[in-house]
Order: structure tokens, then sequence, then C-alpha cells
């Protein structure tokens, strides 16, 4: 199904509605978040990710979304994350880049706005930095090798590292304390520029991504 912009506030006002209907009482937020929330949004390829925040009784009941997950998967709309505010306290310094990544770009829809008073301590975002990357880098050779070479497979792979090293990049953006830019690309060009190491190969492949040749 293409997403275009119109049908973007449709989806997410019928999904608020029916979380509403759904946890009437136990309800604390619905945040959406990733490239649906920005200008960065493709109606071709993007998928629409919403945080819902409920209070521990409500998530003991979360079980009530699952008949409506195939209308919800029908709209583009990713498995959303169901939390509690204490869990996400508790969880900052497990995931910084998970929750730096969704704070930076969300948009409040219903109730309390649970992202924006998070702080992230700049040593665990550090660590995690350190560990993806050298995570990604081992999927890149792992992917490299299993795509024989191919080109649909190569391609994927590129798509997939590029969305995965945006978000770790902002993350190093943000320990350097430079303004993070608004577009995923640029995003990847500044780190680079920042860090001191080439863009040419993200240009490229960046490229690559959007003609898929």
């Amino acid at each position: 199904m293409k997403v275009t912009s119109d049908k973007l506030s449709t989806i997410t006002q019928q999904f608020v509605q029916d979380i509403k209907i759904l946890f009437p009482d136990g309800l604390v937020s619905v945040c959406l978040y990733g490239s649906a929330a920005t200008e960065d949004f493709d109606p071709d390829r993007s998928n629409i990710n919403f945080l819902v925040a409920l209070t521990p009784e409500a998530l003991c009941d979360v079980r009530k979304v699952q008949p409506i997950i195939k209308k919800w998967q029908k709209k583009r709309i990713a498995m959303p994350l169901f939390l509690s505010e204490l869990y996400i306290e508790a969880s900052l310094d497990s995931f910084p880049i998970e929750f730096l990544n969704m704070q930076h770009a969300y948009k409040c829809l219903e109730g309390k706005d649970v992202l924006k008073a998070i702080q992230i301590d700049p040593a665990d975002l550090r660590l995690q930095c350190e560990r993806e990357l050298k995570g990604k880098l081992l999927h890149l050779r792992h992917g490299y090798i299993h795509s024989g070479g191919k080109k649909r497979p190569m391609l994927q792979l590129i798509s997939e590292s590029l969305t995965a090293f945006t978000a770790i990049f902002r993350a190093l953006l943000v320990l350097k304390g430079e303004n993070v830019p608004a577009q995923k690309s640029e995003i990847l060009f500044k780190t680079c520029k920042v860090y001191g190491h080439g863009e040419d190969v993200f240009r490229q492949l960046v490229e690559i991504r959007s003609s898929g040749k």
C-alpha cells in the first residue's frame, strides 16, 4: 500500500482511535516516530512507527491488540512499541541510540509527551555506538559473502545498512555536540566530515539506493 501524506494523516488518526478504544483507562501516550514524523517519509518504502506508553496494568492486557494487527499491517504500520514510563526510564542506559533516535524525530499525538524529558548519558551512548558499529561491520561482511555478488541482495544490503548507519551516525554527531541535520543522507555526510572520514563512499551508496542500480 502506498501511503501519501493525506493517507498518513488519516492512518495516524485512526491508529490513535484504535488505541484509545482498546485502552480507555490505561493509555498514557501515543507518539509517532521515525521518518513518518519528518519530511524524509518515503510513501513507497517507509513504515509507520508508533510508541504507545501504557500503565503497567494495561500492559498486562496488551493481547487486546492481536485481533487488529493485520489491519495495521495493511496500512504499513510496523508493530508498535508498547512500553511503560518505568520501562523507558530503566532502559535509557541499555538502548540510548534507539531512544535518542525516537527523540530526534517524533510527534506526540495523544496524552503525555514521554520522550521530551528523557536524558541520555553520553557514556552509555558512546559504548553502544562502538558495539553497534562493530556489529554492523560483521553484518556487512556476512551479507556481502551471502549475496554472491548478485544485484538484488546487494541492493537490499545497501538499503538496510544505510538505515542502520544513519541511526548510529546521528548518535555520533550528538556525542560531538554537533547539530544533527534533518535529512538522513546529510547525517551520513556530516558525520564523515566531523570524524575525518571520506564521504564519497556514502554518497555513492545513497545514489545507488535512490536509483536502485
